[in-house]
């Protein structure tokens, strides 16, 4: 059984890096709806599997347009990854 897990989801818009959904403490979640003009959603993740273990770092793509010139242009513009979220793999 893991110590800690939560997961935060990441929204790449014409605004910039919006923020989604998180999940904290097994459960406990901040709902937040995908922006309409969201072109790309990633989700970091953390788990630490022990008071003793060192957490992991993930991400997953959770949506992408097939915009990808959209993509390229709004990450050129606000960043490849949104501010803070720079430890995740």
């Amino acid at each position: 059984m893991a110590a800690d897990r939560e997961s935060y989801d990441m929204h790449l818009t014409s605004r910039g890096w919006i923020k989604g959904t998180s999940e904290t403490g097994f459960g406990a979640a901040e709902v937040i709806p995908t922006p309409p003009d969201t072109v790309l959603t990633i989700q970091f993740n953390q788990n630490t599997s022990s008071i003793y273990s060192k957490p992991d770092y993930w991400v997953d793509v959770i949506f992408k347009s097939s915009d990808e010139t959209a993509i390229a242009a709004l990450k050129e513009r606000f960043g490849a990854r949104p501010p803070g979220f720079h430890r995740w793999g």
